[in-house]
């Protein structure tokens, strides 16, 4: 005679959840995801004089403030699951999360060797600049250099 308190799993879960904290959530991911874009990005403030970067990040703060609510309700109506795949995968379907993760790899993959050129240039510029203030041709021709790696 089958056992009445039988469960299906295995494994017996003993409750204990460690929780994050959307706070914590943020800074892990804009800490150790990123990997020093943001820095890039706030670089190109000075290489576009003129431009209203204020009111620029002030339209885009609502967006983004608006996709990191939908994260969070996300993670706290599906708890101690995998992430933004398993979100989507049991939202829609899992086909549909795969290719949009397969691309998004690829996607990532292509953007190294971007934010790589852009951040040689970046340095050209610098040492170009550097060079011109204080009259040096060692950081001119450094500048120089550079782009044509």
């Amino acid at each position: 005679m089958p056992d009445k308190n039988q469960s299906v799993f295995i494994r017996q879960s003993s409750g204990l959840v460690r929780e994050v904290s959307p706070w914590a959530s943020f800074f892990a991911t804009f800490g150790l995801v990123t990997g020093g874009i943001p820095i890039l990005i706030v670089s190109w403030l000075y290489l576009a004089p003129g431009a209203n970067w204020t009111v620029s990040y002030l339209i885009s703060l609502l967006p983004t403030l608006g996709m990191a609510f939908l994260f969070y309700v996300a993670s706290i109506s599906t708890p101690r699951s995998g992430g933004d795949y398993v979100f989507q995968a049991r939202s829609s379907h899992p086909l549909v999360a795969f290719v949009n993760y397969w691309a998004l790899w690829i996607a990532f993959a292509l953007s190294l060797g971007l934010y790589s050129y852009l951040g040689a240039q970046w340095f050209a510029y610098l040492f170009s600049g550097l060079g011109l203030f204080y009259n040096d041709q060692a950081l001119i021709n450094l500048g120089s250099f550079l782009p044509q790696l």
